[in-house]
C-alpha cells in the first residue's frame, strides 16, 4: 500500500526480498529524536506515531495484522493525542509487539520526507545523491511539507525527482502546484530566511540552557 504522493525513484526489488521472511513491513518516520538538534523530532512521533502509514507492504502472512488494522480505523479514525490516536497511523505502532513478522523497513531512502531531513541526510558524492553517505534514494514522499521543503531549497537536492513527479502528473492532466498559493519564494529565497533557518537560534538557545543547568 502507498499513499498517492509517493513517488518511486529507485530500486525497490529489495523489499520483496524481505518480505520472503517478514509478514508485514512499516517504514519509520526517522525523526531527529535529538531535541538538541531538532526541538520537535522527538515529540512529533510521540504524538504521530513511530512509523508513517503511506507506506505499508506485507504478504498473506500478514493478513491478521492488516485486519486488525482495518478493525481499529473503522472503529475510530481522529486525531486525539489525550486518546493517544493520530487517523490511522499511531495504531501501526502495535504491529510489531502483537503480530509476529511485523518487521522495520530500515532503509533510509524509502519514504523520504520533510520530517527525516536531518537524519537522512542527503549529500550528493561524486555526482550521485546518497542518504546517509551510503544508500541511494528508493521512494520520496511528497507530502505538502516535502513539497515546500524543496521548493524553498531547505531539501534543494530532491528538487530534480519533484520536477519528475510534476511531471507525470502533467502527463495525466494533474496540476501538483495549484494549490500552493501561499508559498512565497521571495520569503524562502531570501539571505535572511536561510540564515535563520541553518542556526536555529531558538534550538542553539535551549542547548545552551539546558548545559549550563547540567553544571549547576
Amino acid at each position: 500500500f502507498t499513499d498517492p504522493d509517493i513517488f518511486f525513484i529507485g530500486n525497490f526489488d529489495f523489499i520483496f526480498s524481505q518480505l520472503d521472511s517478514a509478514s508485514v513491513l512499516l517504514t519509520p518516520h526517522w525523526n531527529n529524536i535529538n531535541v538538541f538538534q531538532f526541538e520537535d523530532g522527538l515529540f512529533s512521533i510521540m504524538r504521530n506515531g513511530l512509523f508513517n502509514a503511506g507506506f505499508i507492504a506485507a504478504n498473506k502472512k500478514g493478513l491478521p495484522a492488516l485486519l486488525w488494522w482495518a478493525g481499529v480505523c473503522h472503529y475510530k479514525i481522529d486525531r486525539q493525542p489525550e486518546l493517544g490516536i493520530y487517523d490511522d497511523q499511531k495504531y501501526l505502532d502495535i504491529l510489531p509487539l502483537e503480530f509476529p513478522g511485523t518487521e522495520i523497513l530500515r532503509h533510509p531512502g524509502c519514504n523520504l520526507a520533510s520530517w527525516n531531513i536531518d537524519s537522512s541526510k542527503r549529500e550528493m558524492i561524486d555526482g550521485k545523491l546518497l542518504i546517509n553517505k551510503t544508500f541511494e534514494p528508493v521512494f520520496i514522499h511528497f507530502t505538502k511539507d516535502t513539497i515546500i521543503n524543496i521548493l524553498n531549497k531547505n531539501d534543494k537536492l530532491l528538487h530534480p525527482y519533484l520536477d519528475e513527479y510534476i511531471k507525470a502528473l502533467q502527463d495525466e492532466n494533474l496540476d501538483l502546484l495549484k494549490d500552493f498559493n501561499e508559498f512565497d519564494p521571495a520569503k524562502y529565497n531570501s539571505s535572511i530566511y536561510s540564515i535563520k533557518h541553518k542556526l536555529r537560534i531558538r534550538t542553539r538557545f535551549k542547548r545552551f540552557l539546558f548545559k549550563l543547568a547540567e553544571k549547576l
